[in-house]
């Protein structure tokens, strides 16, 4: 079993079927988890052999991207201000509008991009974003380009993250601050880019990986919904500040990017053995 992760919600509710737990368990001959504490849940409900090697979204490859889509959209911004919200879930959009009001005192020429974790709710973000009166620009299947009066530019696509995480100095990670109770997304796909990494307090969906980050200044975490202009303000006025964190970032994605070496080390062995290698 690789890459094995098992919340506190699940553990406790594992634990009223221990025997069930124990026979399904006992099947791997090796179990290969996250982190300590993933180690002592799948221990108490009978699994044997297990290792701590990490998480493998540590080893994953950049995202992809499309260089001349990059050109066009960097030639449309100009000298811009620009800052992303990644991922975004319902109520996100209105806070990167909250935000945007506000930075815009600042920076009278900024650009807040918006990347919806599901593209398809595009009609409910419209709705949510235009009381604020904003400038909306969506860019949809034709990828229509930001207008120099643009205020929101909302990247209704697929797969197109990897180029705005290369295009943006700083990402808020999505469903940290969401109204359905927040779990958190990815961060370590915008510090691969050089993306310095901010995100709210629920992220416990990949907590290690958020609270490791945090701990080697990789990461910033925002108390609060009033804090992210503020703190988008703080490092918008510093390139100083952004860089750093973008740094560290980086130092720390590198730092972790063996974990599929670790796991290729543990399973090897049973794969020559059974025949397979």
């Amino acid at each position: 079993l690789v890459n094995a992760h098992m919340s506190q919600k699940s553990f406790d509710n594992w634990k009223y079927l221990k025997p069930l737990a124990k026979k399904m368990l006992t099947t791997f001959d090796k179990i290969l988890c996250h982190n300590k504490t993933d180690k002592s849940y799948f221990e108490i409900l009978g699994g044997t052999n297990i290792t701590v090697t990490d998480n493998l979204k540590y080893s994953a490859t950049p995202l992809i991207y499309n260089p001349p889509d990059l050109q066009d959209i960097k030639q449309a911004i100009g000298s811009r201000t620009i800052w992303l919200y990644a991922s975004t879930h319902d109520g996100e959009e209105e806070l990167a509008c909250e935000a945007h009001l506000s930075l815009k005192k600042q920076f009278p020429d900024i650009l807040t991009v918006i990347v919806p974790r599901h593209p398809e709710r595009r009609e409910q973000i419209n709705d949510a974003c235009k009381k604020f009166k904003l400038n909306i620009k969506f860019r949809g299947t034709d990828k229509h380009l930001p207008n120099p009066d643009d205020d929101i530019y909302i990247a209704d696509t697929l797969g197109e993250l990897g180029l705005f995480y290369r295009l943006s100095p700083i990402a808020c990670i999505g469903r940290s601050f969401s109204n359905d109770g927040g779990g958190g997304h990815n961060p370590i796909e915008a510090a691969q880019l050089n993306c310095a990494v901010l995100h709210g307090k629920n992220v416990q969906n990949l907590q290690d990986i958020f609270d490791e980050m945090d701990v080697d200044k990789a990461s910033l975490e925002i108390d609060t919904q009033e804090e992210l202009s503020t703190t988008l303000a703080r490092l918008l006025n510093n390139e100083n500040n952004i860089k750093l964190l973008q740094d560290n970032g980086c130092m720390f994605s590198n730092k972790k990017n063996g974990v599929i070496d670790k796991v290729m080390n543990e399973i090897t062995p049973i794969l020559i053995s059974s025949g397979v290698l």
